[in-house]
């Protein structure tokens, strides 16, 4: 069965952990679209018919976290091949993936790294995101990733290199706020200032990471007032932009009662913004 492709707009839970799960299952938890991880899916019949039944009650995004489109590796065609078929049965309508290595070589590490802004890498970059923009049905964002080093040879900005890659292939952003606010710090300028640089007519979706689901180690140097700060970015960017899209991340073993604490302060900042409070966007998911 090939559903139609639906609308996912408003505010998305990742259903690729524990957290997800709670989330919907969680007697009247609202939220409106759910993304799901490709690599993380082993599609046999049986997974292919239940992913296929959650779309028909909920829209569906995808997020990968392996292509390591930035590396050296051969682009897996395997994994490619299968978020295609993913995103015909499920009618998904928006796929993502990190502006980033993740390994070197066949060696996935988990880690998420900015690539090195040069013509070079902008060239090889182009070649790589179209093959992976022409191989499914839906639109292909990039998701920034954090800067945890400045890079003294750098022939763009951060900025600028991001741009001329959405320029010339087409695909949009997934703006991810912690992302932005700890590049920003390691600029030595402010994230509310910096965030005002993004061109914010790229942006296909928003993410927003709570201090309790970040990576531990950037937790410790950077996620002292992060929820406030990204709940006040958060308003900016759907201020400014015209994105429908907002996903909350969350990571295995975190606080489900912290983490749900910040799930409903964002999907509440959501639609003050976008809908003055009233909650008619999207095909309206509330957990039973």
């Amino acid at each position: 069965m090939i559903l139609q492709i639906s609308h996912a707009a408003g505010v998305g839970i990742a259903l690729t952990s524990e957290l997800g799960a709670e989330v919907v299952c969680r007697d009247g938890e609202k939220f409106d679209f759910i993304e799901l991880d490709p690599h993380a899916i082993h599609l046999t019949a049986d997974v292919e018919s239940a992913i296929t039944e959650l779309a028909g009650r909920y829209p569906i995004v995808l997020h990968s976290t392996r292509l390591s489109i930035c590396g050296d590796n051969e682009l897996d065609r395997f994994q490619i091949e299968k978020t295609d078929r993913i995103a015909r049965v499920t009618g998904c309508e928006y796929y993502s993936d990190h502006l980033s290595y993740t390994g070197a070589g066949d060696i996935n590490l988990d880690l998420y790294m900015p690539p090195e802004y040069s013509d070079e890498m902008l060239h090889y970059l182009y070649d790589r995101v179209n093959v992976v923009r022409d191989s499914t049905p839906c639109p292909f964002a990039l998701e920034n990733v954090a800067m945890l080093v400045t890079q003294s040879k750098a022939q763009y900005s951060e900025l600028d290199f991001i741009d001329t890659l959405l320029k010339e292939t087409g695909v949009g952003l997934q703006l991810n706020l912690q992302s932005v606010a700890v590049s920003a710090i390691t600029l030595g300028q402010e994230p509310e200032e910096y965030l005002k640089l993004f061109n914010l007519d790229n942006v296909a979706m928003v993410t927003v990471v709570p201090e309790g689901s970040m990576n531990p180690v950037l937790r410790r140097k950077y996620g002292a007032g992060i929820n406030g700060l990204s709940l006040r970015m958060l308003k900016y960017v759907l201020e400014n932009s015209s994105t429908d899209r907002l996903m909350v991340q969350g990571r295995e073993g975190d606080d489900k009662d912290e983490f749900l604490r910040f799930y409903r302060k964002a999907y509440a900042a959501y639609y003050a913004v976008r809908m003055g409070g009233h909650e008619t966007i999207g095909q309206r998911g509330v957990a039973r």
